[in-house]
């Protein structure tokens, strides 16, 4: 994968402004939400209480833009991206989304993983979080593998 010019793109458990200074010198992209907790995340972006639904700040920093979307009352959405270095929105026709939104197209892949794995699960409650990213990795293996006896076996 590596050197293939693909965009990777993750939840907000995964992205973080590391991962994307990573993948970037490995010639991919990283595109995704952050969390709230993030320390990577401005004070400014956080909250949506004071902000216009469908308003937008922008901020760009070392080759990575972040994007805060107000997309309801007093809720917010954190977007990173190496792609977008300007405050291009898309216009009243899509609610004022910036462009950077464009994820969205590509995050259905995450959403079923989170949906098959929130589903059929192996994880249990524990308070030893090695075991739990264990069975998290487990999660995701099978689902993969998975995913490639489909590709090989399509009418099974």
């Amino acid at each position: 994968m590596y050197g293939t010019a693909i965009d990777v793109t993750s939840n907000n458990f995964f992205t973080s402004c590391e991962l994307a200074d990573f993948v970037w010198t490995k010639n991919m992209t990283a595109i995704g939400t952050l969390r709230k907790n993030n320390p990577e995340v401005p004070a400014l972006f956080l909250s949506g209480k004071q902000r216009d639904v469908h308003s937008s700040i922008f901020g760009c920093t070392s080759g990575l833009s972040r994007v805060s979307y107000v997309p309801a009352r007093n809720k917010s959405l954190i977007l990173l991206s190496p792609h977008h270095h300007d405050d291009m929105c898309m216009g009243e026709e899509r609610d004022h989304k910036p462009e950077i939104m464009y994820r969205n197209a590509t995050k259905s892949g995450v959403d079923v993983l989170d949906k098959l794995v929130g589903e059929y699960t192996c994880t249990r409650s524990t308070s030893r979080w090695p075991l739990t990213l264990f069975l998290i990795l487990i999660d995701v293996a099978y689902v993969n593998a998975f995913v490639l006896w489909m590709m090989k076996f399509p009418n099974w």
